[in-house]
């Protein structure tokens, strides 16, 4: 059977949001999950210095770069064909 982890995809401020205003006693997590969503943009615009093609993968399988949900596979697909070696 095929690894399929690298296919997986959270929307991490979607994730929080729901997490804050739909669980139980979620609200006494606000200020820790707002706390980690900045950490979380701070390390989403060093990887946007970096631009590394591994690094803005997982950047972008997390939500954390601003693109439309319809175009982050295509994206994906191209940071992937960057991190191939060419033949030699």
């Amino acid at each position: 059977m095929a690894d399929v982890s690298n296919d997986w995809k959270v929307n991490t401020p979607q994730l929080y949001k729901e997490i804050v205003e739909c669980m139980k006693g979620g609200e006494i997590l606000r200020t820790p999950l707002r706390i980690m969503m900045c950490i979380l943009g701070e390390l989403a615009t060093y990887a946007i210095k970096k631009n590394d093609p591994e690094l803005n993968v997982l950047m972008m399988r997390l939500a954390l770069y601003d693109i439309p949900p319809s175009k982050v596979q295509y994206y994906i697909d191209a940071e992937r064909e960057k991190m191939k070696v060419p033949p030699q």
